[in-house]
């Protein structure tokens, strides 16, 4: 075995030597002969266009040699709701999250920090948003996708921040626990099968109904309302059942299936004040006791759900 160990360090890289375990120094550019004479001797190669040095010696240069740190190294400190983005040449790189310590080789590259205050500035700049997910799971951000149709409704340890219209949207969770809601604006149909009636002459039928809504206020509906579709679906059953308890059975099978005006416009009015704008409401089917069935067409509650 040769009295030496021997390492060509390249322009674009550093390397760390370590003899017997314990770190020596850090060395240039060019051929190193260590002499090693039964000697453990390693090297640990950095490269520079990586930028980020993450090895086994990160914390021990931090602690022990800041003369080191300070000539090939620039350090990136966050503080407990900070997140620093990190650019090469002016490309997104790296994310530092908060309460975090990290080295970057200096080098010839143009390499630039920016420090943000995620407790005051939450929203990650539109033009880093679609590079983020492609930097590793443990960047500290949250993406939402909003469609066209759709409204998200952005919350911040469960307290409801503002609405956010269609796009693509970054949050930094750097601050607490931030989720998106995304939440339908298109034209849907709400479907109630099989409700049981009584009408008024004392007949127990089965309806099928349907009607026809859309959320038009999500911020409202979101706070008035635990859950909107179970909220309307209440109203529908309750608008029908007092529509067929106010006819005969035969008047009701004359009617071709349409509910009360009075009642289905009071629904509607207290729907909207819960932020939801109802249609048409109708029965499709009357089911009598002999198992026969009157079918009715409604003039749009077929519509199908999510239609615009």
């Amino acid at each position: 075995m040769l009295p030496w160990r021997t390492i060509q360090v390249g322009d674009q890289e550093r390397a760390l030597l370590i003899i017997n375990g314990r770190f020596q120094e850090i060395l240039d550019p060019g051929t190193h002969r260590v002499p090693s004479f039964g000697r453990d001797v390693e090297f640990e190669v950095g490269q520079l266009n990586s930028v980020a040095y993450s090895g086994a010696w990160a914390t021990f240069l931090l602690q022990e040699r800041p003369d080191l740190i300070a000539q090939y190294f620039v350090v990136v400190g966050t503080g407990d709701t900070e997140v620093a983005v990190i650019k090469l040449n002016g490309a997104v790189t790296g994310v530092v999250g908060p309460s975090m310590r990290r080295l970057y080789w200096r080098g010839s590259n143009n390499l630039t920090v920016e420090t943000i205050d995620a407790a005051k500035n939450m929203e990650v700049p539109a033009a880093i948003v679609p590079v983020l997910p492609h930097l590793g799971r443990d960047i500290p951000v949250t993406v939402a996708y909003i469609d066209e149709g759709r409204t998200g409704l952005l919350y911040r340890d469960n307290k409801l921040i503002r609405e956010l219209p269609a796009g693509v949207f970054g949050f930094w969770t750097a601050n607490g626990v931030v989720r998106v809601e995304v939440m339908d604006l298109r034209r849907q149909t709400l479907e109630i099968p099989g409700q049981e009636n009584l009408t008024k002459d004392e007949v127990s039928i089965r309806v099928n109904v349907c009607a026809e809504y859309r959320i038009v206020n999500a911020l409202l509906s979101k706070q008035s309302v635990k859950d909107t579709q179970e909220q309307l679906y209440k109203m529908v059953q309750l608008v029908v059942r007092q529509s067929i308890g106010m006819k005969t059975l035969a008047e009701a099978l004359a009617d071709k299936g349409k509910v009360d005006v009075v009642s289905a416009q009071v629904l509607r009015d207290d729907a909207l004040e819960f932020g939801v704008k109802v249609g048409e409401i109708a029965i499709r089917d009357i089911m009598l006791p002999g198992g026969n069935a009157g079918h009715f067409e409604p003039s749009n509650c077929g519509a199908k759900a999510g239609a615009s």
